[in-house]
């Protein structure tokens, strides 16, 4: 008998909602019996899998516990970390997967940052599904967007944008920044913006994907979304691009 895989995820959160729901869905799909959103703190039990996605904020806006109580429960879960290392919140999230049995990251960097600490970590690659696909593959959808930019106020991003003003005074560009805020478990830590709007991305053209540092990891959900949804990926040079190839599924430049 196959255990029940019981996915938990902050309702606090940005894009790791869309990201636990597409797990769930595929989990049933392939004959799983699956709880979402699984309320409270994972609990022990040899036959079920315990999923926690984006652990840096699940655990740390959990109201109500202590940080024994919280690192007891990620002792019996599986994390799926979503950040880019080399940032605070990919520090936290690997803070408590370090004492779960398995670590599961969407990024091939994060994974080896996970395995520089030690972390048995393994990538989860993020697919396809159609209950992203806002598009259909349709040749008549109107994109009213020329540019859209989804992503968390940085000195590297701002500099960049800032730069390409004068290329893009002609075009219909949707700019989308909001201020970092570490989660701290006080104060609401999502906003409207943080998770890629599939509608949003099917009627636009192309979307922006700049680093937020030094680290070179692709934003894999908002990346997947657009390609989803036929929007072009316009990207810095990353690290890794899993499955797909620059100049044939997205267009990788430098950004001078």
């Amino acid at each position: 008998m196959n255990p029940p895989y019981y996915v938990y995820v902050s309702d606090r959160g940005s894009a790791s909602g869309t990201v636990a729901a597409l797990i769930a869905e595929t989990l049933a799909e392939l004959g799983h019996d699956s709880v979402f959103p699984a309320p409270g703190l994972p609990e022990p039990g040899r036959h079920r899998v315990n999923l926690v996605v984006a652990p840096h904020e699940f655990f740390s806006l959990h109201r109500g516990h202590s940080e024994r109580e919280l690192l007891d429960a990620a002792r019996m879960s599986v994390t799926v970390g979503m950040e880019q290392p080399g940032t605070a919140r990919f520090d936290l999230g690997a803070h408590y997967a370090s004492v779960g049995p398995m670590a599961l990251d969407i990024s091939r960097e994060g994974v080896d940052a996970l395995g520089r600490r030690g972390i048995d970590a393994t990538q989860l690659q993020l697919g396809y599904h159609p209950s992203w696909d806002r598009w259909g593959g349709g040749p008549n959808r109107q994109r009213l967007t020329d540019l859209l930019f989804l992503g968390m106020m940085t000195a590297h991003r701002n500099h960049l944008l800032s730069e390409a003003v004068p290329l893009l005074w002609d075009c219909n560009a949707d700019i989308r920044l909001w201020e970092d805020s570490e989660p701290t478990g006080s104060g609401p830590n999502s906003t409207p913006e943080a998770g890629a709007d599939m509608d949003t991305l099917a009627s636009s053209r192309v979307l922006l994907d700049l680093h937020r540092g030094e680290g070179q990891s692709l934003d894999w959900p908002s990346v997947l979304a657009a390609i989803v949804n036929g929007c072009l990926v316009v990207t810095e040079p990353s690290a890794d691009y899993g499955p797909l190839l620059p100049g044939e599924h997205l267009i990788a430049a430098p950004s001078d």
